[in-house]
């Protein structure tokens, strides 16, 4: 699933199911995708949902939307710098043979602005993630 042209499919098998790419946050892993959906435009009440095996079904209620939290349009998310992004974690966290790759795109607990990290781990545990807008462009790294 961690290609762009696999995370578009899974965006748009969700928004044949919810109407919407917009959403509270969203991980990708190697074999499926979850996504925090609001119910309805403008709505606070949240549903969990699953994209994998090529179909996209909700997992139940999530929650609501907090005040303030703001929400993202993930068909604006740069997923075309996603590879690179992997590339670049596993250089600058040193992790050669990862055991462990999943990206979270939400926005920063620090400021609240829309961001992906790519996430990275070996066997050891040994990784990090890369802090990127979802321009792409890299913030900070940050290891373990």
């Amino acid at each position: 699933m961690l290609t762009p042209q696999n995370i578009r499919t899974a965006l748009e098998a969700l928004k044949e199911k919810t109407g919407t790419t917009t959403f509270v946050d969203l991980k990708v892993y190697d074999g499926y995708v979850l996504a925090s959906i609001p119910t309805a435009p403008g709505a606070e009440t949240v549903d969990a949902w699953q994209y994998r095996d090529g179909s996209a079904k909700r997992t139940g209620p999530d929650g609501t939307v907090e005040e303030g939290e703001p929400l993202i349009d993930m068909s604006t998310v740069n997923w075309d710098a996603l590879p690179g992004l992997l590339e670049q974690s596993k250089k600058e966290l040193g992790v050669e043979k990862p055991t462990s790759t999943y990206v979270i795109v939400e926005p920063w607990m620090m400021d609240q602005v829309p961001c992906m990290r790519p996430y990275l781990s070996d066997e050891y545990g040994r990784g990090g993630y890369v802090l990127a807008g979802i321009d792409g462009k890299v913030k900070k790294v940050v290891g373990s």
